[in-house]
């Protein structure tokens, strides 16, 4: 099994911060899909899409919680399947930038927390996903 090379950029160069701001991100988008403009209109889909969110939401909590322990461990190389999840939660993250900072919709202006400097946030979110591969 190859080592996964985004751990250098996950420990050595602070990378778990972006991750873990994208994933308490994903995790807020999931819990409010209901109210996401996206959904306004298709309520079949959107039930679909609500029982996936409860099933993400799950996942995105428990790697949440793991994430203290890799930072400590050695051996990171199971971080490596999380790559999928981090790259949802990063494209995710910066998709909803980019709306609150268009004044989109509102939701988009609730869902991003008002001290975030949207540019800066977002080329740190586009090195991210650089550099996770």
């Amino acid at each position: 099994m190859s080592a996964w090379r985004g751990i250098i950029f996950f420990k050595d160069e602070d990378g778990y911060k972006i991750i873990l701001r994208a994933l308490v991100h994903y995790k807020k988008r999931l819990r409010t899909i209901r109210a996401s403009p996206e959904l306004s209109g298709a309520a079949m889909f959107s039930q679909i899409i609500e029982q996936e969110a409860v099933k993400t939401h799950g996942k995105i909590e428990a790697l949440i919680a793991k994430i203290p322990q890799y930072l400590t461990d050695s051996q990171c190389t199971d971080l490596a399947d999380e790559i999928p999840i981090f790259e949802k939660a990063l494209k995710s993250y910066r998709s909803d930038l980019l709306k609150a900072q268009s004044s989109e919709h509102e939701y988009y202006e609730k869902l991003i927390e008002s001290h975030i400097i949207h540019n800066t946030e977002i080329s740190t979110i586009d090195d991210a996903l650089n550099k996770l591969q």
